[in-house]
């Protein structure tokens, strides 16, 4: 709903981008539904789809793994990498403590443990980093 009146994007685009992510994600049965009508993981999913449809050049996320399906995550994950592909995500910031969810992200991860900042590459070990 809040992509039908967003000023820059013209309404074909935005319906056609919803569209993708309905088939992609099978949310048909939920796209007429109001939010409170919809299960939390489906809301949840939702949320991100909605920030993703702007084809942001940066994205911030807080733990987007919790709450969400192992097939749903990993359709997910093919998302963003699939944008990133096609140019649009150039960074991507989130924070997560499922390790193994951050590993499908092959970036650079900062990790903080015990107030120490470890960088670490997809090539290296991690390194303690002093910012």
């Amino acid at each position: 709903m809040p992509l039908a009146y967003h000023k820059i994007l013209p309404a074909k685009e935005a319906e056609a981008r919803v569209q993708e992510m309905i088939e992609r994600f099978d949310l048909k049965k939920y796209a007429n539904e109001r939010p409170a009508h919809i299960p939390g993981r489906v809301r949840k999913l939702t949320c991100l789809l909605r920030a993703l449809a702007m084809r942001p050049q940066v994205l911030l996320m807080d733990d987007p793994s919790v709450g969400l399906g192992q097939d749903t995550l990993y359709t997910f994950v093919d998302y963003v990498h699939h944008l990133r592909n096609e140019g649009h995500l150039k960074h991507i910031f989130m924070s997560s403590y499922d390790q193994k969810y951050m590993d499908l992200f092959n970036h650079r991860i900062i990790h903080v443990d015990a107030g120490q900042l470890y960088l670490q590459d997809v090539s290296t070990e991690k390194k303690v980093v002093h910012l």
